[in-house]
C-alpha cells in the first residue's frame, strides 16, 4: 500500500504541477489580452471565491461534513460560475452606470444561474451521499458568485476594464458576424453535405459506445508496479482482497462443519482445484471430528500402553475429554492470524450466531464464474467487492445519465416560457455536446463511465449558461465574447485533464472537452435571428 500511495501521488503531484501552471497561465493571457488589467481577473476570481465559500459554509450547514469527491468536484464552479462576473466586466457599456447596468443583466444572469443549478441538483435525486452533496454545494456556489456579482461589483466598478482592448474590440465586431444555420443555409448543397457526414460520425460513434462503471479508471499506479504486486502475491500465496466467503452458523461449530465443505467443493471442482482456501477449520476441527480423532488416539494409546509400560515403565494417559475451543487457540501466539477468520462469535448471554471468513489465494478473473456457480450450503455467501462495486457505480451511472435526461427535458420546458418558440435554441447546443461526447467516447474504443457522466452533469450546467446568454442577446458582440472568455476558461481548467494519465480524470476531461467544443459552435449556429421576445 505505500509504494502505490507514493506512485499515485506523485503522478499526482507531476500532473497537477503542469496541468495547473499551463491552465493557469493561459487564463491569465487571455484575460489580460480581454480586459487589459490584472485587478479584473482578481475581482473575479474574488468571486468565484467567495461563492465558493458561501457554498461550503451552507453544505457544512446541511450535512456536517463533506466526502472528499465532494471537494473535488467542487473545483468546477471555476469554469461556471465566472461566467457571471465575466459577463459583468465584458457587458459594460460606455457611460453606463454599474446599477444600470446591474438592472438590464439582473435577467439573463438570473436565469443563467438558477438553469445552472437546476442542472447540478439532478445530482442530488441519486441514492449516492457523495453525489447529493456535490449537488448542493455546486448550486450553493453559483447562486452565491451570482449573489456578489450583483450585490457586490457595482460599488467595485473602478477595478471593471477602463476601456475596451484591441482584442475586445474586434470580437465584439467578428463575433456577430458568425452565419446561422437559417432555413436559406439549410438550403445549400454544401451545408447539407457537412451535416449529413456529421450524423453519420453521430450515428456510427453512438452505436459504437459500450457502457462500465469505470471502477478500473480510478487505478492510476503504473502497470510495473502492478505487475510486481501481483507477482508478489502470487509467490507469497497471499489471500485475495475481494473475493473471500462469508460463513453463518448458529454455533461456531456448526460455521466451521459448513466452512470445511465448502472447502471440499472448490477443492472437487473443475478449475478451482488451484486455488488455496484458508480458514479457521484448517486449525480448528468440528467437535465431531475431534471426538472422532480422540477415539483413534485412545484406541492407539490402549494398544500400545503395555508395550510402553514394559519398555518405559509408565504409560501415556490418553487425550482427555474436553473439545478444543476458539478460545485456547487464540491464546497462543498465532491468535492475530486466527482471529483474523472470525467474524462474530456467538454470545453466551444474548445468543446470536457465528461468521467466519474463508479466504481465497491464487484468484483470477476466469476463475469468477465458477465460484459464483457454486452450490454452497445454507448461510454461505460468495463475497466479491470488485463486482459489487462495479455494480454500485454502475448503477449510479445510470441514474445519473436518467436523471441528466429528465434534466434537459426540464429545463427545454422553462426555457420555452422563458423565450418562447426560441427555447429549443437555448437547449438544443447543450444537448448535441452531450451526445457528441459520448460518440466520442465511442469512437475512441472508450467506455461509457460514472466519471464521462459526472462531465456531461458539468456540461449540462455550462451549456446552458452559454445557450440563454446567446439566445437572449443573439446579435450582442459583448455577450458572444464573454461567452468566449468562459468557455476559454473552462477549457483550461478541465480541457487539459484529457492528457492526465489516470484513466478517470482522462474520461473526464476528453468527455468535456469535446462537449464543450460542440456546444461553442453549435450555440451560435442555433441563435434566432433577432432577440426573443
Amino acid at each position: 500500500m505505500p509504494l502505490f500511495t507514493d506512485a499515485i501521488a506523485s503522478r499526482a503531484k507531476d500532473e497537477v504541477a503542469w496541468i495547473g501552471s499551463v491552465s493557469t497561465i493561459g487564463v491569465v493571457l487571455f484575460a489580460w489580452l480581454l480586459f487589459g488589467r490584472i485587478s479584473t481577473l482578481l475581482l473575479m476570481a474574488a468571486t468565484v471565491g467567495g461563492g465558493f465559500l458561501i457554498a461550503l459554509g451552507l453544505s457544512f450547514a446541511v450535512f456536517g461534513k463533506l466526502s472528499l469527491i465532494t471537494f473535488v468536484f467542487g473545483a468546477t464552479l471555476i469554469g461556471v460560475s465566472i461566467d457571471y462576473s465575466s459577463h459583468w466586466m465584458t457587458m459594460k457599456r460606455p457611460g453606463e452606470s454599474a446599477f444600470d447596468r446591474r438592472r438590464r443583466l439582473i435577467v439573463p444572469l438570473l436565469s443563467a444561474a438558477l438553469s445552472s443549478a437546476a442542472a447540478y441538483l439532478v445530482l442530488a435525486f441519486t441514492p449516492l451521499p457523495g453525489l447529493t452533496q456535490m449537488a448542493i454545494l455546486a448550486a450553493a456556489g453559483l447562486i452565491g458568485a451570482l449573489l456578489i456579482v450583483l450585490i457586490l461589483l457595482p460599488f467595485a466598478e473602478r477595478f471593471a476594464p477602463a476601456k475596451d482592448t484591441r482584442l475586445m474590440e474586434r470580437l465584439v465586431i467578428a463575433l456577430p458576424k458568425i452565419p446561422r444555420l437559417s432555413k436559406e443555409a439549410l438550403r445549400r448543397p454544401g451545408v447539407l453535405i457537412v451535416l449529413i457526414i456529421l450524423a453519420g460520425i453521430l450515428v456510427f460513434g453512438l452505436s459504437k459506445v459500450h457502457l462500465a462503471s469505470g471502477i478500473r479508471d480510478l487505478q492510476g499506479a503504473p502497470q510495473s508496479l502492478i505487475t510486481s504486486q501481483l507477482e508478489a502475491q502470487k509467490r507469497l500465496q497471499l489471500p485475495s482482497p475481494a473475493q473471500a466467503f462469508v460463513i453463518e452458523g448458529g454455533t461456531l461449530d456448526q460455521a466451521i462443519q459448513r466452512e470445511e465443505r465448502v472447502r471440499a467443493l472448490i477443492a472437487g471442482t473443475p478449475g478451482l482445484e488451484a486455488l488455496r482456501p484458508q480458514g479457521l477449520s484448517l486449525w480448528l476441527p468440528t467437535e465431531a471430528e475431534q471426538n472422532q480423532n480422540r477415539e483413534v488416539v485412545r484406541k492407539a494409546v490402549q494398544l500400545a500402553s503395555p508395550v510402553l509400560e514394559e519398555l518405559l515403565g509408565a504409560a501415556p494417559t490418553g487425550p482427555g475429554d474436553r473439545a478444543l475451543a476458539p478460545g485456547d487457540i487464540l491464546k497462543t501466539s498465532l491468535a492475530p492470524v486466527f482471529d483474523a477468520f472470525i467474524l462474530e462469535e456467538p454470545d453466551e448471554k444474548n445468543g446470536g450466531k457465528a461468521v467466519l471468513m474463508l479466504t481465497l489465494s491464487g484468484v483470477t478473473p476466469e476463475h469468477l464464474a465458477a465460484l459464483n456457480a457454486l452450490e454452497v450450503p445454507e448461510g454461505v455467501h460468495f463475497v466479491d467487492i470488485t463486482a459489487g462495486m462495479d455494480e454500485g457505480l454502475s448503477l449510479y451511472r445510470d441514474r445519473i445519465l436518467m436523471l441528466l435526461a429528465a434534466g434537459l427535458g426540464l429545463l427545454f420546458i422553462a426555457l420555452t416560457l422563458r423565450f418562447g418558440r426560441n427555447g429549443w435554441r437555448a437547449v438544443l447546443p447543450t444537448a448535441l455536446g452531450i451526445v457528441f461526447s459520448a460518440a466520442v467516447l465511442g469512437l475512441c474504443g472508450i467506455p461509457l463511465t460514472l466519471f464521462a457522466s459526472l462531465a456531461m452533469v458539468l456540461l449540462l450546467g455550462l451549456g446552458i449558461d452559454y445557450g440563454i446568454f446567446i439566445t437572449g442577446n443573439p446579435s450582442d458582440g459583448r455577450t458572444a465574447a464573454a461567452v468566449l472568455f468562459s468557455g476559454v476558461t473552462t477549457m483550461l481548467s478541465f480541457g487539459l485533464l484529457a492528457f492526465s494519465a489516470t484513466p478517470a480524470l482522462h474520461v473526464f476531461g476528453l468527455t468535456l472537452f469535446f462537449g464543450q467544443l460542440v456546444v461553442w459552435i453549435a450555440t451560435p449556429l442555433l441563435r434566432p435571428d433577432q432577440v426573443p421576445q
